[in-house]
């Protein structure tokens, strides 16, 4: 199946929300939608936002430590963080009702943004959700992002690559 549109998002736009450094948002027009945080930065939604944007607009949002977003303030933050989060990047953009699409891990944030606010969550998506067995959640620990040493000939370049690469051609890439 085709995507019918590839064009790019209209703007992208940095701004603080309270208690938090930049975060950012690209969007179309008029009607919400935000999207729930994945575990990377709201640009590789691009070609998926420019399709949803046909109909609507869109604002797909970086989680927090990805993209152009500064890190959580906590070492070890929780979905009700991340929700937190995101519910004054709306209220910045001024959006006070949306339907919401979490994808990946940002399944998490948005379930917990429709249980603290739902009058403000009009629909939910919840788009692959993973719970990982205490096993798989060990072997992701210790294989997923293995350390990666700094050395003179930029191994650690060429490992960034191949890790970004395998991640989008396999899944997990180690396996």
């Amino acid at each position: 199946m085709k995507m019918a549109a590839t064009r790019r998002p209209k703007f992208r736009r940095l701004m603080k929300i309270t208690g938090l450094n930049p975060a950012a948002a690209a969007a179309t027009s008029e009607r919400r939608w935000p999207f729930g945080a994945a575990p990377a930065a709201s640009g590789v939604l691009s070609k998926f936002v420019a399709a949803m944007g046909e109909r609507r607009p869109v604002y797909a949002l970086d989680s927090l430590g990805m993209g152009d977003s500064s890190p959580p303030a906590p070492a070890d933050p929780d979905a009700a963080y991340f929700a937190d989060a995101t519910f004054r990047a709306l209220d910045g953009l001024g959006i006070e009702t949306f339907d919401l699409h979490g994808i990946l891990t940002g399944c998490r944030a948005a379930v917990e943004m429709s249980l603290q606010n739902p009058a403000r969550v009009r629909k939910l998506v919840i788009d692959r959700m993973g719970v990982l067995s205490d096993e798989m959640r060990d072997e992701w620990l210790e294989k997923f992002c293995p350390p990666v040493a700094l050395d003179d000939l930029g191994g650690q370049f060429r490992f960034a690559w191949h890790f970004v690469r395998d991640e989008f051609m396999y899944f997990p890439w180690y396996k």
